[in-house]
C-alpha cells in the first residue's frame, strides 16, 4: 500500500500471477464515516423522542383504562348489591307476610306490607335494568380488553427502543444500521394502526394532562424534600464529628 495525497494504492495479486492496482480516495471514507455516524445519531435521537412520546401516550392510555376500570367495577358492585337486596327483600316479605298470619293480622295489613315491599322490589330491579343496560351501551368490557392490548403494543415497542438504541450505541456497521432502520419501520407500522386520539377525548386528554402534571409536581417536591433532609442529615453529622 503506497500513500499518494489524499489517496492510497493497493496492490492486490492474483492468482493468475498479475496483480490489481486498487485506488481509494480517503476523503470519500472519511466523508462516508461522518454520514454513517450521523445518520446513526439521528436514528437515536429519534427514537429517544419516541420513547418519551410513548411515555406520555402510556400514562394517557393508562388513566383511560383505570377511569373505566373504575366505573365497571362501579357498576358490577351496584348489581351485585342491588341482586342481593332483591332477595333478602323477596325473603323477608315471605317471613313478614307468615308472622302477620300467624297472629292474625287483617287482608288489609297483609296487603300494605306486600305492596309496600313489591315497591322497593320493583325500584331496585328497575335500577338494575338501567344498570346493565349503562355496561352493555358503554361497553366497557370491550374497552378494557381495547386499551389492555394498545398499552402491551406500546410497552412493546418501548421496549424496542430501548434495545434498538443500546445496538446502535455499541455497533455502527451497515448491517446493524439498516437492521435498526427496518425495525423502526415496523414499529411505527404499529404505532400508525393505534389511533389513541380517536380513543380519548380532547377534554379527557386535558384532565389527564393536568392531572399528570401535577403527579409529577408532585413527585419533584418529594425528591427535593427528599435531597433538603439528606443534605441537613450529613450537616448535623459533620457538625457532631467536629464537636467531638
Amino acid at each position: 500500500m503506497r500513500p499518494n495525497g489524499n489517496e492510497y494504492t493497493e496492490v492486490v495479486d492474483n492468482k493468475d500471477g498479475t496483480s490489481v492496482r486498487l485506488t481509494s480516495t480517503i476523503e470519500n471514507m472519511v466523508t462516508q464515516k461522518f454520514e454513517d455516524n450521523n445518520k446513526k445519531m439521528q436514528m437515536i435521537e429519534v427514537m429517544k423522542n419516541q420513547k418519551s412520546k410513548l411515555g406520555d401516550e402510556l400514562q394517557l392510555i393508562s388513566l383511560k383504562y383505570d377511569n373505566i376500570s373504575k366505573m365497571f367495577n362501579l357498576y358490577s358492585m351496584a348489581i351485585l348489591i342491588l341482586s342481593a337486596f332483591i332477595t333478602l327483600f323477596d325473603a323477608l316479605n315471605l317471613l313478614v307476610i307468615q308472622f302477620m298470619k300467624t297472629y292474625n293480622y287483617t287482608n288489609e295489613d297483609l296487603t300494605a306490607v306486600d305492596f309496600v315491599v313489591n315497591i322497593f322490589t320493583l325500584i331496585m330491579g328497575t335500577a338494575l335494568t338501567i344498570i346493565s343496560s349503562v355496561i352493555r351501551f358503554k361497553n366497557y368490557r370491550e374497552k378494557m380488553e381495547k386499551f389492555k392490548d394498545i398499552q402491551e403494543k406500546l410497552i412493546t415497542i418501548k421496549g424496542n427502543y430501548t434495545k434498538d438504541i443500546t445496538i446502535l450505541q455499541l455497533s455502527d456497521d451497515d448491517k446493524t444500521i439498516d437492521m435498526v432502520q427496518q425495525n423502526m419501520k415496523e414499529n411505527d407500522n404499529v404505532l400508525n394502526s393505534v389511533n389513541i386520539v380517536s380513543e380519548i377525548s380532547n377534554k379527557e386528554i386535558v384532565r389527564f394532562l393536568n392531572y399528570m402534571s401535577e403527579f409529577k409536581n408532585k413527585i419533584t417536591e418529594i425528591k427535593t424534600k427528599e435531597v433538603v433532609n439528606e443534605i441537613e442529615i450529613k450537616k448535623k453529622l459533620k457538625d457532631e464529628m467536629s464537636k467531638k
